[in-house]
């Protein structure tokens, strides 16, 4: 277990003056509240906080941070509340604390929407101060370097989340040391044979490169002492987690990775990190597209350096990062340096927020997306995606992740740029919206004059930004349909039980009534009727205070969805197919308002429905059928001679159209038979195309398409 002492000595390595007192109180602290609870591994508990700290300390973290680390697990293991630490550390180290805290107090439907859930909650905390993720990222690191006591399905689980959840966000913030090390314990317990067998050659290409590497850095080192630069030159190898992943992506065994080892040249100017890649490529000959330039056009997560690859002695591949030391304190540390000599602070600066944009846009979705699959699916998108970088028209540089859209550049704008987006220019050329950006490109947005987001959007965009704009836009656009359409069906059951028009309702407070239905204005009431979740009958009895008739009384059907209908451009609304003409997509339909059955839809040619509309137009309303792979049921008459073997012909003949028979029945009348047939198809379309085929069998008389009759089966 990590000492008092230990944690203290480390700070003091990077900090000159800070608050030592408040820190062994919280070490006491913690410690005391700990006391007695033990690890699975069988160690105390307070081991794990300690540990933490000292992890947080190594970052260089500032001492409240230090301090939360070691309070992390207080509030959800013991009897400590956040208004006691508040009360005792102070609301910066509260704040911390509580965002890292597990929702272990609220109940959920399963381990993974809690998982999502403490993690939604956690990003969010990120919006007011990102050392909370560096905390969570601490402890999942020594959780990490302690699984052994957990079983191997435990191992295995935790080892998962952090591979494609927590190592991601460590890169995303720069955190490159942990990162690393948090892939390769990853790996450790996902593929352990694997991981050994890593290992195992590393060390021996260690041994055998060794000595080369040296040869090479002893040439940079007198090259640049030719040239009056300083700088020192260091070497590195990949780590294990590295290699196995670039051995999978390229599907090459391990001895034809070429860039296990690197070399890492650190200087003071940035205009010295430019004359050392000429050296270099002086000395050696670079290999063709292997320079980047992340000095000019920095990471999101602020890392920069010079990368290039040259073609060393005995035809060995090197690849060389040149940095300043300022830059490689950011690629040691990432955003944890905004921290190093800082007390408190923990608000990024302008530059550093903007670097952080990902982020930003990450959380604004975050708050709105409440699948917990689509959340965590789109969580580790975000995270995962390498990154592009587009100019704007004025030269600006915009990073958005690989594979993005015209539609993805207007929303990381704007998002009215992005709802008001018709088309787009990539290098002067005009392109489709979902045209695929790739890095270097001009893109310029055109703009309408009002906001249209395609629901087909969603189809193509890669930024959660993009995704939740778009759907919010598009849901307010339903509300407001559904709103109108609530409004046409409850007005006719006010004018019926109060002689009053629809403004009736907008002039009048009905607060206590509509919250007994569970809604707090009006508004969501008519919009859960327009959507069908809210009989409109039922909504102005309640309203007006209403008694209904018992022999009247009536339950709205909830009936499976048995069609993809659009009404008004609005979906999900609960519908029923008309059992007297059976619709099918491809038929003029209307809609009726039905009491306790919600929506039904007819053929227009429908005498019912003509009925109802000629004796209450009021109930009739505009509806369609939206294009999908829905199938529905029809039903065929088919008029044959009698004679053997005519069911297997008509049925052959409607299997080759590929098309699903789920119901017979035949009967014979005066010498003539009939075959009555349910099937399942997409379309009108479709029924035609199954009809046509039927009446080219030999011994067919007629064939026509049943609406009204019910068919035994």
């Amino acid at each position: 277990m990590r000492s008092c002492n230990e944690i203290i000595e480390k700070i003091k390595k990077y900090r000159n003056s800070f608050n030592e007192e408040t820190v062994r109180k919280a070490y006491n602290y913690a410690k005391k509240k700990h006391e007695g609870q033990l690890r699975k591994s069988g160690e105390p508990y307070f081991s794990h906080p300690a540990e933490v700290a000292y992890i947080l300390a190594e970052l260089k973290m500032d001492t409240q941070t230090i301090i939360a680390g070691l309070l992390h697990d207080v509030v959800e293991d013991t009897d400590t509340s956040i208004e006691n630490i508040e009360k005792l550390f102070g609301k910066e180290v509260a704040f911390i604390v509580a965002g890292v805290t597990k929702l272990e107090q609220y109940q959920f439907s399963s381990k993974e929407e809690r998982n999502a859930e403490s993690f939604r909650k956690l990003l969010i905390s990120l919006s007011e101060d990102i050392r909370v993720l560096i905390v969570k990222l601490s402890d999942r690191l020594h959780n990490m370097r302690t699984l052994d006591g957990r079983s191997l399905k435990g191992q295995r689980r935790t080892a998962y989340e952090t591979l494609t959840i927590y190592a991601p966000l460590a890169n995303r913030l720069g955190l490159y040391k942990v990162k690393n090390e948090l892939e390769d314990l990853s790996l450790k317990y996902i593929e352990p044979e694997t991981y050994e067998e890593i290992q195992e050659k590393l060390k021996k290409k260690k041994k055998v490169i060794s000595p080369y590497l040296k040869e090479i850095i002893n040439t940079v080192k007198n090259k640049l002492k030719e040239n009056g630069i300083e700088g020192e030159v260091q070497w590195r190898f990949k780590h294990i987690y590295g290699i196995y992943n670039k051995m999978v992506k390229k599907g090459i065994p391990f001895q034809e990775i070429y860039d296990i080892a690197g070399i890492r040249i650190i200087t003071n100017t940035i205009s010295n990190c430019y004359v050392v890649a000429g050296i270099i490529h002086s000395l050696w000959i670079p290999v063709p597209g292997r320079l980047k330039d992340y000095i000019a056009v920095p990471k999101p997560n602020m890392y920069q350096s010079l990368h290039t690859t040259v073609v060393g002695p005995k035809g060995q591949f090197i690849e060389f990062q040149i940095r300043t030391w300022e830059m490689h304190q950011i690629a040691e540390m990432g955003i944890a340096a905004h921290w190093k000599y800082k007390e408190g602070g923990g608000k990024l600066t302008e530059l550093e927020r903007e670097r952080f944009l990902w982020l930003r846009n990450l959380l604004e979705w975050v708050k709105e997306e409440k699948d917990t699959k689509e959340f965590m699916d789109n969580v580790k998108s975000d995270l995962y995606e390498e990154d592009i970088y587009i100019f704007t028209p004025k030269g600006d540089l915009k990073a958005l992740p690989k594979g993005a859209t015209p539609i993805d550049f207007a929303y990381s704008i704007h998002t009215s740029i992005g709802n008001r987006c018709i088309g787009a220019k990539v290098n002067g050329k005009l392109v489709s919206l979902n045209h695929t950006l790739k890095s270097g490109n001009k893109v310029e947005i055109i703009t309408g004059n009002s906001g249209n987001p395609k629901r087909d959007w969603l189809k193509f965009v890669k930024t959660s930004k993009a995704r939740t704009a778009i759907k919010s836009f598009i849901k307010k656009q339903d509300n407001e349909k559904a709103k109108k359409l609530g409004e046409s069906i409850v007005e006719k059951y006010l004018r019926r039980y109060a002689g009053k028009g629809i403004s009736f309702l907008y002039e009048n407070s009905f607060s206590e009534e509509l919250k007994s239905l569970g809604y707090s204005s009006i508004e969501y009431a008519l919009i859960d009727v327009g959507f069908g979740k809210l009989d409109g009958d039922k909504l102005i009895r309640k309203l007006l205070n209403i008694q209904e008739e018992q022999e009247k009384k009536k339950k709205i059907i909830k009936s499976k969805q048995e069609a993809d209908i659009s009404i008004d451009g609005i979906d999900n609304i609960l519908v029923n197919l008309a059992k007297c003409c059976n619709p099918l997509p491809g038929d003029s339909v209307i809609g009726v308002v039905s009491k306790g059955k919600g929506i039904i839809v007819h053929t227009k040619n429908c005498i019912v429905a003509q009925q109802i509309e000629e004796s209450s137009p009021g109930r009739v309303i505009d509806v369609n059928f939206k294009s999908s792979d829905k199938l529905y049921q029809a039903k065929v008459r088919v008029f044959i001679e009698d004679k053997p073997g005519m069911l297997a012909s008509v049925s052959a003949k409607i299997g080759d159209t590929k098309t699903n028979i789920i119901g017979a029945y035949t009967r014979t009348i005066g010498g003539k038979a009939i075959l009555d047939f349910i099937i399942q198809v997409k379309d009108k379309t479709q029924l035609e195309k199954v009809m046509k085929a039927i009446k080219s069998t030999k011994g067919i008389i007629n064939v026509k398409r049943i609406q009204r009759e019910k068919i035994k089966v």
